[in-house]
């Protein structure tokens, strides 16, 4: 299990497979990391299945909620620029603190947890709606 760290430059995040209704969340394994650098409006998403790529997570400009997965990024003049849509994410508002992310290309979600750092959750466990508090790292 990949864990949360946050250091006042960098945050990483678990990226994980699993299950959601409306009422409920089922942690089922990992998938990956995804990290924010200081001063940056994205994160690079790192899958465990593809362990040479990159993609990258911006949120959607005239949104609360839902961002875009892109699969190119590339530095104009210093200013990156993100580009190749592939999949979409959004907040789970029932389930918090997971953000439920879709490639365009899988059948299956993963979701990233806001909050590992600030509680321990057991492999497999269910959480149920209300269960959990925190601030959301942006």
């Amino acid at each position: 299990m990949i864990e949360t760290v946050v250091d006042g430059k960098t945050r990483a995040y678990a990226l994980c497979f699993g299950r959601d209704s409306e009422t409920y969340f089922r942690k089922l394994g990992p998938a990956g990391q995804a990290t924010q650098f200081q001063g940056e409006n994205y994160y690079i998403l790192q899958l465990n299945m593809f362990p040479g790529a990159s993609y990258y997570m911006r949120k959607v400009d005239d949104s609360m909620s839902r961002y875009t997965v892109f699969a190119k990024r590339e530095h104009r003049n210093g200013v990156p620029r993100l580009s190749n849509p592939v999949g979409t994410a959004h907040y789970l508002s029932s389930v918090n603190p997971y953000l439920k992310i879709r490639f365009d290309l899988f059948n299956r979600p993963f979701y990233m947890d806001l909050f590992e750092s600030q509680r321990k959750v057991p492999e497999n466990s269910n959480l149920t709606a209300g269960s959990i508090t925190g601030e959301l790292h942006a």
